[in-house]
């Protein structure tokens, strides 16, 4: 399980700025996926549809899960 999460961790530190700057994306962490196993979480303030076809190849072949959240604002 540790192997699993350096490797997600990795994974966020390479693309984190990437996602952010892609429209619809809100937040990206660090959860536990649907296998119980850790994966990169993308928020999205959109349906995750429309964010699927501008994320990176390789994060979808890796344990990415996109999930709908809605808009983040600081308060």
């Amino acid at each position: 399980m540790q192997d699993e999460l350096r490797q997600i961790e990795k994974v966020r530190a390479e693309y984190e700025s990437q996602l952010m700057n892609i429209d619809g994306v809100v937040s990206v962490s660090i959860g536990t996926g649907e296998s119980g196993k850790p994966v990169l979480k993308i928020g999205t303030s959109v349906p995750p549809e429309q964010v699927r076809a501008k994320l990176p190849e390789q994060l979808l072949e890796a344990s990415a899960e996109l999930e709908f959240v809605g808009d983040i604002r600081a308060q």
